[in-house]
């Protein structure tokens, strides 16, 4: 167990700040851009929902690249006095806009993550966000490339851990030849797979986007584990389609969403969040089925940010399916800004009928 304190102790992790690719072009700070990295605020909400448009007179050019570097540690689930902890990301991360073309790029050099067995999986090479947006007029975008289905919430925002099952959730799809592959078939909000993207925003605050997830993962594998944990996958046939329909003030919206796909596939739901001086809130609400079988989802969550250095959290995650049980997950976030870079720690703590509490700490740096 000490042994796997120092691990952490000893990497920096998390991303935590505005990327810093911004701050040093534009001259900002976190806090321009965020009520706590990486939550954004209004201006912040602004920019990326202009696809990086120039907030202002760019102060210099630099290299379109920042880093993020993380580790962690856990107590694994089925025993509580083990500590895992793990170096568990590098990444590079880059972004622009050019006349009515954006891009933005998440490429994970290193990455592992401690499983519920207590044992390590290693992806590194494997990219989270490779997507370009291409803005057809002031109302309708096009994009394409791999990123999360849902585009009312970026969860990736999120000042705690774990994603909220309500949209993390999968909705399995057909067999494949192996189990990574039979992975890759399912479907869930806020999972990321190659697609294409249709979006039309009308009567000023609402929006309609209909997506086309493919299965499949891009990567470019860089260990002989991620050879076969995140090889490079596509198949042409796609999941589904997935349709959404929002309305969008600043940093509040109220939509609804659903999903139609192969394998007898079909989810309706509604997602909200809302922003009342320090105190934020979000969730969503869903009916999932598949092949006949069928659940109920929830998440809900509130974050109390004090100051850019302070927030405080909670949510609570439910299934009714079998061997699920609800979920209270709380934490504690701390950011330490400086320059055009932070360092950010996060404790976090997930309790559940019947089984042992399962502790989180991720610290960590973004440069």
């Amino acid at each position: 167990m000490r042994g796997s304190i120092a691990v952490v102790l000893t990497f920096l992790a998390v991303i935590a700040g505005a990327i810093p690719q911004f701050a040093r072009e534009y001259k900002m700070a976190c806090a321009d851009c965020h009520t706590q990295p990486p939550k954004l605020n209004l201006k912040g909400q602004l920019f990326a929902d202009s696809n990086y448009s120039p907030p202002r007179t760019k102060i210099r050019d630099v290299l379109p690249i920042s880093f993020w570097l993380s580790a962690m540690a856990q107590t694994v689930p089925n025993d509580p006095k083990t500590v895992r902890g793990v170096a568990n990301r590098i990444e590079l991360i880059s972004a622009g806009q050019s006349n009515r073309w954006s891009y933005f790029v998440e490429w994970r050099a290193l990455s592992k993550e401690v499983l519920s067995s207590g044992s390590k999986r290693d992806r590194s090479g494997r990219f989270e966000d490779l997507f370009f947006t291409y803005d057809v007029n002031k109302s309708t975008q096009l994009q394409f490339g791999q990123y999360r289905a849902l585009s009312q919430l970026d969860v990736s925002l999120r000042l705690n851990l774990g994603e909220p099952t309500s949209f993390s959730a999968s909705l399995p799809g057909t067999s494949g030849s192996n189990s990574r592959k039979t992975s890759l078939r399912g479907f869930s909000l806020s999972g990321r797979s190659p697609s294409i993207r249709a979006m039309h925003q009308f009567a000023g605050t609402w929006n309609a986007a209909l997506t086309i997830p493919f299965p499949g993962e891009f990567s470019i594998p860089l260990t002989s584990e991620a050879r076969s944990t995140a090889s490079f996958e596509f198949e042409p046939n796609p999941k589904g389609a997935f349709l959404e329909l929002y309305e969008a003030r600043g940093l509040q919206s109220v939509g609804v969403h659903a999903f139609v796909g192969n394998n007898e596939r079909f989810l309706i739901g509604t997602a909200a969040q809302y922003n009342c001086g320090d105190l934020f809130f979000d969730g969503g609400f869903s009916h999932a089925t598949t092949q006949g079988a069928s659940e109920w989802r929830l998440s809900a969550g509130i974050d109390w940010i004090p100051s850019f250095s302070t927030a405080f959290g909670a949510r609570l995650d439910y299934r009714d399916a079998p061997g699920f049980r609800p979920m209270i997950s709380p934490y504690t976030s701390f950011v330490l800004p400086f320059g055009d870079s932070a360092v950010k720690l996060i404790l976090e703590g997930r309790f559940q009928e019947r089984r042992y509490p399962q502790f989180l700490l991720e610290v960590g740096w973004m440069f």
